[in-house]
């Protein structure tokens, strides 16, 4: 384990300002927060917090990165985020029951712990502050939910923070059709409550609790190939596809993105320098992380991410992978490793 360093109060105060939902707190107030924080220190490929565990500590990154993953449908980890310092963890598992996502050092790491129970002794003390975490709190969900749509993941933050206006919240009442089979998908939608049913090939699956639809087909103009029918009453944020024709009059990195990901017999070239680690978990998980030590970027590969990594390795072009894996996997998957620096494309002749 790695040797903790003690923060000074100061640097607590000031690390807890940059947290948005702290952001608005008195500097009296942030003071006394940090006070109840304690350090603690994980090892690459530690386990930080499990998905489905109870959420009963929030963590803030002080060094070291780490991947958020979630087992998907098929039972594979699915990479959601990669976290670096500043970031946190805990703050996004809505309602304080069970983690929505596992998180796992990438490398050695310290942060710092707030215990569940003493937040809610803190703001019951404080009750001035339920307020503002409440506003800050609905400001970092849509925060998170532009930055995850592809390819808006990679526009600055002060683009983003524009972006948050144009986010629609919808009410879906249960047994309502969400999506219909042959619509265009011209809209991101992320799941804030309630659960959504998708039958394929009679097999029922299900879009629940920070899940998503849609992301990927913004850069394919392509039609739902299933429907979605509201299991339960939903809420919902959306963003519309039509908002990628502004951006690219704005944004060059938005047309460089759309250019690129369009090129339907493009290569994408693995970067060479990149770092691999592979380790075997005490559950006996075989875990592959790649870093990119031109930006200190670290992703963690579930097999399925692994195998299109190899294909790629191989010289096999976009159009050859597709024949064995979801077209919009691939578009999404293939969007984070390029603003990562992890892939470059070859257009080729």
């Amino acid at each position: 384990m790695p040797t903790a360093r003690e923060l000074t109060t100061l640097q607590r105060v000031a690390l807890i300002s940059t947290i948005p939902c702290f952001s608005m707190f008195s500097h009296d107030d942030r003071y006394a927060l940090t006070l109840l924080l304690s350090e603690a220190s994980y090892s690459l490929g530690e386990r930080i917090v499990n998905e489905e565990d109870p959420v009963d500590s929030i963590f803030i990154i002080v060094n070291g990165t780490a991947s958020v993953t979630r087992q998907g449908q098929n039972k594979q980890m699915e990479l959601l985020a990669s976290l670096g310092p500043g970031d946190t963890v805990g703050l996004n598992d809505k309602g304080f029951l069970k983690r929505t996502a596992t998180v796992t050092a990438n490398s050695d790491m310290i942060v710092l712990k707030l215990g569940v129970d003493q937040l809610f002794l803190f703001l019951q003390k404080n009750m001035h502050l339920l307020a503002t975490m409440f506003t800050t709190s609905e400001n970092m969900l849509r925060i998170q939910f532009v930055k995850s749509a592809m390819p808006f993941e990679i526009l600055p933050s002060k683009r983003i923070q524009k972006l948050m206006d144009q986010v629609e919240e919808k009410m879906i009442p249960k047994g309502s059709v969400v999506f219909q089979k042959g619509m265009p998908i011209d809209t991101f939608c992320y799941v804030i409550s309630g659960e959504i049913a998708v039958t394929v090939a009679a097999d029922d699956h299900w879009i629940g609790q920070g899940g998503s639809f849609g992301e990927a087909t913004i850069v394919m103009n392509d039609l739902y190939p299933v429907t979605g029918q509201a299991a339960s009453d939903c809420r919902l944020l959306t963003l519309k596809h039509s908002l990628l024709s502004e951006l690219q009059e704005t944004e060059d990195n938005i047309k460089n993105t759309l250019t690129l990901l369009n090129q339907d017999a493009s290569h994408w070239i693995p970067n060479p320098d990149l770092i691999f680690y592979s380790y075997l978990t005490l559950d006996q998980q075989n875990i592959v992380i790649i870093k990119n030590p031109q930006n200190n970027i670290c992703y963690k590969l579930s097999e399925t991410g692994f195998f299109v990594w190899q294909e790629l390795s191989k010289g096999r072009d976009i159009k050859t992978i597709e024949a064995t894996q979801s077209p919009h996997y691939l578009a999404s998957l293939i969007s984070k490793w390029m603003a990562a620096g992890f892939v470059h494309s070859d257009p080729g002749p």
